[in-house]
């Protein structure tokens, strides 16, 4: 099975999403973090292959609005 990460970035804040779902946020991503959280949210073993990550730029005014990203991808306004 393919697992979506995206990783947004702000100004002063990143988050990531797995499978379009938040599933952590802070103000810098410690990589060791994301890994647990990774395997905490894709049970069992995932191959390289099997993951399929993007990097986004969060809309700089909406997110100093919102200050925190929402629980759904889908929701996050992106800078394009």
């Amino acid at each position: 099975m393919k697992h979506r990460i995206n990783i947004v970035h702000s100004d002063e804040w990143d988050g990531v999403y797995v499978n379009d779902e938040l599933i952590y946020q802070d103000y810098s991503i410690d990589p060791m973090e994301l890994i647990l959280r990774i395997k905490l949210k894709i049970p069992g073993s995932a191959k390289l292959n099997d993951l399929s990550v993007d990097e986004w730029y969060a809309e700089p005014e909406w997110i100093s609005k919102v200050m925190l990203f929402p629980k759904n991808f889908e929701d996050v306004k992106l800078r394009f």
